[in-house]
């Protein structure tokens, strides 16, 4: 009997332990951008990135249908994330829109959110 007693407690202590506690961000879902705006610490947050004028770096909710694509809706500055590293799209070469590239799909970014900037960001 004390040995059923000790396994019941064991497993008891290992679901416990295995819980659904998102402080650690492994179990977190992808915000989306409207609710990472009202989010300030480590985030992860899914969104159309783009970037603008060949510098300027964005995550946008929505992708607006023009050309090239513009970001929609509401927006997060990015920093720090290495965009050369992304399969971008891009208008083509020698057009006057050619310094903007975009993601075609949404993307998954992680980092430090403060006040409106995504800041240290890394594909989550």
């Amino acid at each position: 009997m004390k040995l059923t007693v000790a396994v019941v407690t064991l497993i008891a202590t290992l679901f416990a332990a295995c819980g659904d506690d998102e402080s650690n961000g492994a179990a977190a879902e992808p915000l989306s951008i409207a609710d990472a705006l009202e989010a300030e610490g480590e985030v992860l947050v899914t969104g159309y990135l783009f970037v603008l004028d060949g510098a300027t770096v964005v995550l946008a909710e929505l992708v607006a249908e023009s050309f090239p694509p513009q970001p929609g809706g509401a927006t997060i500055t990015v920093k720090g994330l290495d965009v050369d590293a992304l399969n971008l799209e891009e208008a083509p070469g020698g057009s006057e829109l050619a310094t903007t590239k975009w993601s075609a799909e949404s993307i998954t970014l992680t980092g430090s959110l403060v006040s409106g900037v995504l800041n240290g960001a890394e594909l989550g």
